[in-house]
């Protein structure tokens, strides 16, 4: 009876192994697409690099963590991944030039629209751009 246990408890270890790969698996891809979304702002301010630096350092230290699983690697990722979410909030900070609530309320407005409301032009989704920030009007974004 105890080696059936013991299968069973080290099939959980590497199931949680596994899950983990595949989350690092996924930050990997993050990183790809960040790099690539960030690439005209990396320049001009330091907050572009925040998310690029979390994700290679979560990627990294995950990996050493996979390594280290036996030991204290196991709680590794579940710090950096926890992270991400202060990582996410402060990114949704900046995205939305400190006003989250207007933030949210265009977020939501996009999920909820359908595409054929989007015909009628007076259904525009007003998004704050670096100009607006800088002085200049809020530019109208259609729906479409």
């Amino acid at each position: 009876m105890a080696p059936k246990h013991l299968a069973a408890s080290w099939s959980a270890v590497d199931r949680d192994r596994m899950f983990a790969a595949a989350l690092l698996g996924g930050v990997a891809l993050l990183l790809c697409d960040l790099r690539f979304e960030h690439r005209e702002v990396l320049g001009e301010t330091w907050r572009s690099w925040i998310p690029l630096i979390y994700a290679a350092v979560t990627l990294l230290g995950g990996l050493v963590a996979l390594l280290r699983w036996d030991g204290k690697g196991r709680r590794v990722p579940a710090m950096l991944f926890g992270a991400g979410i202060a990582v996410g909030l402060l990114g949704f900070w900046f995205h939305t030039d400190g006003h989250l609530v207007t933030g949210l309320r265009n977020v939501l407005l996009i999920c909820v629209a359908s595409p054929h409301s989007a015909t009628n032009t007076s259904q525009k989704l007003v998004v704050r751009t670096r100009s607006a920030a800088r002085g200049s009007a809020d530019s109208p974004i259609s729906l479409r």
